[in-house]
């Protein structure tokens, strides 16, 4: 997966004459994903929500609270999830 996002942002930067310095951080999750990574990769689906893509996700050991909690999620044509979330101060997430 990290070599998958390094060629999507370099395809980026490649057309678009920037560093990584300068994506847009503050964008939310799904629109960083449609403007950096999206066009590059290949997705088959996006998610409405993680139940859509994925009814069994990982549950803690208490068996109650769910590990995976992503703003944007997509499936990948390999069949990996791949998803953002934005935090304060221009930071950003990605699960995989």
């Amino acid at each position: 997966m990290y070599s998958t996002l390094t060629q999507a942002a370099s395809m980026y930067q490649a057309e678009n004459g920037i560093t990584y310095n300068e994506f847009d951080t503050s964008l939310t999750a799904r629109d960083f994903m449609y403007e950096y990574i999206i066009p590059y990769i290949k997705v088959i689906k996006e998610c409405d929500s993680l139940l859509s893509c994925y009814n069994d996700y990982p549950l803690q050991i208490d068996r109650s609270t769910k590990i995976i909690d992503v703003e944007f999620l997509t499936v990948l044509a390999d069949g990996s999830f791949l998803g953002l979330n934005s935090a304060d101060a221009g930071k950003l997430f990605f699960s995989i």
